[in-house]
């Protein structure tokens, strides 16, 4: 009798899902949206509210698109960087007077859904 390898299916045993697909949507709207932040930095809109502003969203775009990534990966670290983005985010937002509350529904989605699933990440 053969020993099934580590790719066979065996009958009757469920397949354990890696990632939950709430969690997969989220990211890859963000995602989606990073890559339109990086044709909005140049757009007057950006440039025209403080002098620092728009190298602020490109790196803050770069650090998001990370941890993005790496919640998708199912990772903690990811959650805890995510977190201290998310309040520093905001802090600069209402600082330069563009906090809205639409911005932050799809962020506060992505972090409770993560935090929702924390148990099941890795590492």
């Amino acid at each position: 009798m053969a020993v099934p390898g580590p790719f066979a299916i065996v009958p009757g045993e469920k397949m354990k899902p890696n990632r939950p697909p709430l969690l997969t949507v989220l990211c890859l709207t963000a995602l989606l949206g990073c890559f339109f932040r990086i044709y909005y930095v140049f757009s007057p809109e950006i440039q025209n509210v403080r002098s620092w502003y728009p190298l602020y969203v490109s790196l803050e775009t770069v650090f998001l698109i990370v941890c993005l990534y790496n919640l998708f990966m199912m990772r903690k670290w990811s959650f805890w960087a995510f977190s201290i983005f998310l309040i520093l985010h905001q802090m600069v937002q209402w600082q330069v007077d563009r906090w809205d509350v639409s911005a932050l529904a799809l962020f506060l989605a992505i972090e409770m859904t993560a935090a929702f699933y924390y148990r099941r990440m890795t590492r």
